[in-house]
């Protein structure tokens, strides 16, 4: 085999390897590109689906707010006004019957 006939024949190989490199790279790409649409549409969902129902809870006390800024158990956050609210109840009740 002559120098020149060896010389295309690997000329050859390595272009057909980079013609199936090349072919494989665009089978995939429109799969990579579809798969990057839909993580950004799934992203853009999950940050703007739930900010119609967050918009419409009434806000927070700030006496609420600032304590679970401090770390406290929302759970006797949620006891303490459960009490208050009793206490106020009971009050109110007491304020009407006195009056009467």
């Amino acid at each position: 085999m002559s120098e020149l006939t060896r010389r295309a024949s690997v000329d050859g190989a390595a272009r057909t390897l980079l013609g199936v490199r090349l072919l494989v790279a665009t089978d995939w790409l429109p799969w990579i590109v579809g798969l990057c649409v839909l993580s950004v549409i799934g992203l853009i969902l999950i940050v703007v689906a739930p900010w119609r129902g967050v918009r419409r809870e009434p806000p927070l006390d700030d006496e609420v707010e600032a304590r679970l800024l401090l770390g406290e158990d929302p759970d006797e956050i949620d006891r303490d006004l459960a009490a208050n609210a009793e206490r106020r109840r009971k009050q109110a009740a007491d304020d009407a019957q006195d009056q009467t």
